[in-house]
């Protein structure tokens, strides 16, 4: 399940982070998804979540006036490979 917060950034990302953690909870390193960067955990049933910023948006390759109009596929530099929690 994810969440996305408009205006969510880094810092408040991380202060999630840690009441998670402090809650007992495994908690990802902040991923680098290209267009935002999320934090994964698993509740205690299992269900995946992940919490991810608002910036840098869409608008990070491309103008707002240009947005949709072309396919735009993930950097794989960004992308982790490893299984989350």
């Amino acid at each position: 399940m994810g969440y996305e917060q408009q205006d969510r950034d880094e810092e408040e990302e991380l202060s999630w982070k840690r009441e998670l953690q402090d809650q007992g909870l495994l908690v990802t390193d902040v991923r680098d998804r290209q267009y935002f960067k999320s934090i994964y955990f698993r509740e205690p049933g299992g269900t995946l979540f992940e919490i991810a910023t608002d910036p840098p948006g869409f608008t990070w390759d491309e103008s707002e006036e240009k947005l949709g109009q072309a396919l735009k596929l993930i950097n794989f530099k960004f992308l982790t490979l490893s299984f989350i929690c």
